[in-house]
């Protein structure tokens, strides 16, 4: 066996591949120590059943990482959305635009606002009919 050193073993990406396929391919109901052995002897590349363990466990860690990145990221696109469909703007954001909603001068809005309505115009009354 090989002894432990102070500084981590370097993998290629050939090793990594080649762990994350021994380790799904070995049974997960085995023994702990037994499944690391049988792990390692399947790399055939001299690494200790620790150093396949450790491995394995920082990319889970790193995966695990990466997926709460992403939902978090998608947590917060989600929001944002919401946001906009009830605001118009994404949160944070002030919605401004510098093309007028009118050509009219605001003078004009407000003196087209204020004019009333025109009343409608009485339906006539029917002619009595004749006796």
């Amino acid at each position: 066996m090989a002894t432990p050193s102070a500084a981590p073993a370097t993998w290629t990406k050939a090793e990594i591949s080649a762990l994350k396929r021994a380790v799904r391919d070995t049974d997960a109901s085995m023994e702990k120590q037994e499944r690391w052995r049988t792990i390692s002897q399947k790399l055939a590349t001299g690494k200790t059943k620790r150093e396949c363990f450790n491995k394995y466990r920082e990319l889970k860690e790193i995966r695990n990482k990466e997926k709460a990145e992403l939902a978090e990221k998608e947590a917060k696109e989600l929001e944002n959305a919401k946001e906009m469909l009830n605001t118009g703007a994404p949160k944070g954001q002030v919605e401004t635009s510098s093309v007028p909603l009118s050509t009219a001068s605001p003078q004009e809005d407000v003196k087209q606002e204020s004019k009333p309505e025109p009343e409608p115009e009485p339906e006539p009354e029917p002619e009595p009919e004749p006796e």
